[in-house]
């Protein structure tokens, strides 16, 4: 199973939600997240959230279409994406596509981006999605393609990354990243695809634009 989750962040890029969409089983609007199902006319299965970020008249539509299935109060101890998540997992989906998920709340981006942490140690994946950056979680050896212009990783392990690289423009045999260390920002895929080998760490895998 492939979900989908649609947050209120940042998105424009029709074509790059709809192709995602086709791939999706289960669709979710998370509270605002509701104006781009609309917008770009798709349907979704349910939506939740405590509804603080949704328009009036959106919020009219997706109750006329019995589409809500939880009201989260806004005094909870969670956010609206974690529960979306939950929801998911729950489903035994594997894979989840993060639409809407990082903007300009740079609290709610980095808070979603590091959850994907804990679901990854669940053996679920977020692809977290939008006009200028693809971003998963790197926690084991991976095959990679660039669809943007720079493929970037950030260590998010106190103990630092190790990582053999193949098919970037700055390959390594042997590359030891520091926590906090910037070497491993805007590299380039030369090959058809790139491969990084990890010996040992983790962090986000960073497929990026201006």
């Amino acid at each position: 199973m492939i979900g989908l989750i649609c947050c209120a962040g940042e998105l424009s890029n029709k074509d790059l939600f709809e192709e995602y969409y086709s791939k999706s089983d289960y669709r979710i609007s998370v509270d605002g997240g509701a104006k781009y199902f609309i917008k770009y006319d798709k349907d979704f299965d349910i939506a939740i959230g405590d509804f603080d970020s949704i328009n009036l008249q959106d919020k009219k539509y997706i109750e006329e279409k019995q589409k809500i299935s939880e009201v989260y109060n806004t005094k909870k101890d969670f956010t609206d994406f974690e529960a979306a998540v939950n929801i998911l997992i729950k489903k035994n989906c594997k894979t989840i596509y993060c639409f809407g998920a990082t903007g300009t709340r740079l609290d709610h981006t980095i808070s979603n981006l590091i959850y994907s942490k804990k679901c990854f140690d669940l053996g679920v994946e977020l692809v977290f999605l939008s006009d200028n950056n693809i971003i998963r979680f790197l926690g084991k050896s991976t095959e990679c393609t660039m669809r943007y212009d720079y493929i970037s990783i950030v260590v998010l392990s106190n103990d630092g990354m190790t990582v053999k690289l193949k098919g970037f423009e700055y390959d390594s045999e042997h590359l030891e990243v520091d926590y906090s260390s910037t070497i491993t920002i805007s590299n380039k895929i030369i090959s058809k695809k790139g491969y990084i080998e990890l010996l040992n760490g983790y962090g986000l895998l960073i497929d990026s634009r201006d």
